[in-house]
């Protein structure tokens, strides 16, 4: 009994210690792969972390990486800690609640070997670590509680010794189940997250029989990948309309650093100077700007930056790559690191290069509006006033918030505003340009004659929105053109009554001639007493139509020509049916210097047609035509078809004194030039200058 005892005791024994050699070597084995599993999974988790906030590193967003590395470490159990060094190796952001520990000092990555083990205050850690980028020195660090990994491990590697040593069957069976319900699901888990980590595919880890501890384990690697893949879903959507505002937007955005080197670019920086954002990374906002400009933006920007202070629409003159000058509107928020310092600025520039010349020119316009004397104004389609200028101010002795913002009949009153201004107002608001004259009382300058001018004031679509006002003091000249217009009606009062009087004279001399040849005998005597008559009678009636004319300056001489020729058919009383006077003239008016020997050179024309082209009571025809002809000039032509000049009469050397008066009227007076035709009749035409 005692040998079987001893050799089931043994053997007992043996399986025992087969079985603790078996239990240790399975725990050995199983703790490696989970170690291996855990690495993977690590080395998985700290890649897709560090893809999912590279944007935000670059984009030096620290407290959106701040927020959301604790609001991970939070959410997920067994990670201790988050940690991000940014591209200067330099400590970009972490999950700590306070300051960075001081036993997690940063060390150089060692490229071979990701993770480390460090003994924390909180127990034992491995810290994985991957790059942001390959190749660049930013990467992200996650602590990972070793005590909480391996809790499950340890506890069933107690069980599992406490068993064996019980008896051998518990032993071989928890081995069995160890291997049924540990191992396999462990390498189901490995072989997925290899495949996750090297494919990047998505969806629920597979989860078999494997017992509570590798379900939970399972579950928890499922709970981080799903919150990795929504986190990096917000980031690209989050990235993409990012990217979407910057490309739309008109403006340019910009990084730069605490000296003002500009470290990031937008496109749009082509669009306002004409460079490529490759192009403007490493100059200075200085290096675009004329000497003179940035001296005083530099100035301007060590203050700002000393105090840490926005940069709040700063206006700053730009060289285009043009070589012309871009004017931009600056504007800015610092960037600070962890403990307050000034790292940068970011910000946005927009052009305003339009806006400031149409406020040159406006501010030009308001200097030549200012120092006009006329009263300008303008109004909207209500009469409320919305701008007036210096002359208006000073006319109605108001200062501008008593006029801009009120009505115009605040101003001028209601009754005038109805009476007159209204309906001008309303027909310029139609579209109609308007002008007028009135008389308007002012408060400083009394009673003065306005001229006004009512303009169309229309958006670029052609909607009108209002009238500019032109008013102009014409009092002055007003009352000069009065006095004007009254002392010349009494001038031409007085040369109408000259006029009149010149014509009675002439009337008397010609009655006093009348009466003188009635005591001649002599026909010849009596002859040059009725040619004088006719003569002075031409020039009399000169005056008369002067003097019952409007126009002073002239006379129209189409009408004297027929009443010249009636009056001396009637005086030479020749038979109306004998000889027919045609006048063909144009609408000419003649000054009277032209007039008065114009005139008498008709009247020796017509006079020696009807003395001497029709004897023995011969039928015949004399025709005046008065036309304009070029240069300015104009022919009389005084035409009969009588029996003609004698063939041997020189007409510039005859002892007619009819003859020498033609000639001496129409060359000397008149300064024209004579022609005469003798076929068929004769004819005079005689070429002179009006005036």
């Amino acid at each position: 009994m005692r040998l079987r005892t001893k050799i089931i005791f043994l053997i007992t024994a043996s399986l025992a210690g087969l079985g603790l050699l078996s239990s240790l070597l399975v725990y050995n084995i199983m703790l490696d792969v989970l170690k291996k599993d855990l690495l993977e999974k690590g080395v998985t988790v700290a890649r897709s972390l560090a893809k999912g906030i590279t944007r935000d590193v670059i984009g030096n967003e620290t407290v959106l990486v701040h927020e959301y590395l604790r609001s991970m470490v939070a959410e997920t159990p067994d990670l201790e800690y988050v940690f991000v060094i940014g591209f200067k190796n330099e400590l970009f952001a972490h999950s700590f609640e306070g300051s960075f520990p001081p036993d997690l000092h940063v060390q150089k990555n060692n490229a071979e070997s990701p993770i480390r083990y460090l003994d924390t205050e909180k127990g034992p850690v491995m810290e994985i670590w991957a790059p942001l980028i390959k190749d660049l020195t930013a990467h992200v660090h996650i602590g990972l509680n070793e005590s909480g990994l391996y809790a499950h491990a340890k506890a069933l590697r107690n069980r599992m010794l406490l068993l064996t040593l019980g008896m051998v069957l518990i032993t071989v069976l928890i081995s069995a189940i160890v291997s049924q319900r540990i191992t396999r699901p462990l390498g189901r888990l490995v072989d997925s997250m290899r495949d996750y980590g090297r494919e990047g595919t998505t969806g629920r880890l597979e989860i078999s029989s494997g017992g509570k501890e590798v379900e939970e384990l399972t579950v928890t690697f499922q709970e981080m990948i799903q919150k990795l893949e929504q986190s990096s879903k917000a980031l690209q959507k989050s990235e993409k309309k990012f990217r979407d505002i910057v490309e739309s937007t008109s403006d340019w955005i910009w990084e730069v650093d605490k000296n003002g080197v500009y470290t990031y670019a937008s496109p749009n920086v082509t669009k306002l100077l004409g460079y490529e954002p490759k192009d403007i990374i490493g100059k200075t906002v200085f290096d675009l700007m004329p000497p003179d400009e940035a001296k005083r933006v530099g100035e301007i920007f060590t203050d700002i930056a000393n105090s840490k202070k926005p940069i709040v629409v700063l206006e700053n003159t730009n060289i285009h790559e043009d070589g012309h000058h871009v004017v931009l509107e600056t504007s800015g928020e610092p960037i600070l690191d962890e403990n307050g310092n000034l790292i940068g600025y970011r910000g946005v520039d927009r052009d305003i290069t339009e806006r400031k010349q149409a406020e040159e020119a406006l501010r030009q316009y308001e200097r030549i509006i200012s120092a006009t004397d006329d009263h300008m104004s303008f109004l909207d389609r209500n009469y409320i006033y919305q701008a007036v200028n210096n002359a208006y101010l000073q006319a109605h002795h108001k200062t501008r918030e008593e006029i801009v913002g009120h009505s115009v009949a605040d101003l001028l009153g209601e009754d005038l505003f109805e009476r007159l201004v209204k309906k001008n107002l309303d027909r310029c608001l139609a579209g109609e340009e308007i002008h007028y004259q009135a008389w308007f009382d002012f408060h400083e300058l009394g009673r003065r004659y306005m001229e006004v001018a009512y303009y169309v004031y229309a958006e670029t679509d052609g909607a009108i929105v209002g009238v500019v006002v032109n008013a102009r003091d014409i009092t002055e000249r007003q009352q000069a053109e009065e006095q004007i217009k009254a002392s010349l009606a009494e001038k031409v009062t007085l040369l109408k009554e000259v006029h009149h009087r010149v014509k009675n004279n002439m009337q008397i001399i010609t009655s006093l001639l009348r009466l003188q040849s009635d005591t001649l005998k002599d026909d010849r005597d009596l002859d040059m007493f009725r040619e004088s008559q006719m003569r002075i009678q031409a020039m009399a009636l000169i005056h008369d139509k002067l003097y019952r004319s409007d126009d002073l300056a002239g006379i129209g001489f189409d009408e004297y020509l027929k009443e010249l020729s009636t009056h001396l058919v009637r005086t030479y009383s020749i038979n109306p049916g004998a000889v027919t006077v045609q006048v063909e003239a144009a609408d000419v008016r003649l000054g009277l210097d032209t007039a008065i020997p114009c005139g008498l050179l008709a009247n020796e024309l017509v006079s020696n047609s009807l003395k001497h082209a029709f004897p023995d009571d011969r039928k015949g025809e004399i025709a005046l035509t008065l036309q304009p002809v070029e240069d300015d000039q104009i022919a009389l032509t005084i035409s009969d078809n009588g029996i003609g000049l004698p063939a041997d009469l020189d007409i510039r050397n005859t002892k007619s004194l009819g003859m020498e008066l033609i000639f001496l009227l129409a060359e000397g007076q008149l300064g024209g030039s004579v022609e005469v035709d003798r076929t068929d009749g004769t004819a005079f035409r005689v070429v002179f200058r009006n005036g």
